[in-house]
């Protein structure tokens, strides 16, 4: 059974691009040999992650509760949690997306201001923005 599971957290540091490529780096070796996929949106200028994961339930809740546990993440809340029937995002073990270098309107189609700010969205609001992300090709690979 295949689950989408949509949290947002807080970095406690500035979001450099050091702990960015710690993160994606960890993220694709790991998700890679556990059959999950997803990406994460990155707002800089605010230190908020937005990331949505698919994959199995058993390992999508054992890699919630360690981001969970990840020091690297504050203020964690969970979006959104379903059962699906496919992928949205099975291109990605881990795509990017830097929200400062997207088009504002987009943001502003499922919140109530051109910035986002995740904890005051929807669960579906914050799964639509990011598929609508990824079929926009704003979503890419980090480097």
């Amino acid at each position: 059974m295949l689950v989408r599971l949509v949290y947002t957290s807080r970095s406690p540091k500035p979001i450099t691009p050091e702990l960015m490529k710690d993160i994606f780096h960890t993220a694709q070796k790991n998700n890679g040999e556990h059959g999950i996929t997803g990406t994460l949106c990155i707002d800089k200028s605010n230190s908020i992650f937005l990331q949505v994961l698919e994959g199995s339930r058993p390992n999508v809740n054992h890699l919630y509760n360690v981001i969970v546990r990840d020091e690297r993440h504050s203020d964690i809340l969970l979006l959104d949690y379903a059962e699906i029937r496919a992928r949205h995002f099975s291109s990605w073990r881990m795509g990017c997306v830097e929200i400062n270098k997207v088009n504002r309107s987009m943001i502003l189609r499922y919140s109530e201001k051109p910035d986002l700010d995740p904890y005051t969205m929807t669960g579906d609001a914050a799964v639509n923005l990011l598929e609508e992300l990824a079929s926009s090709a704003a979503v890419t690979s980090f480097k």
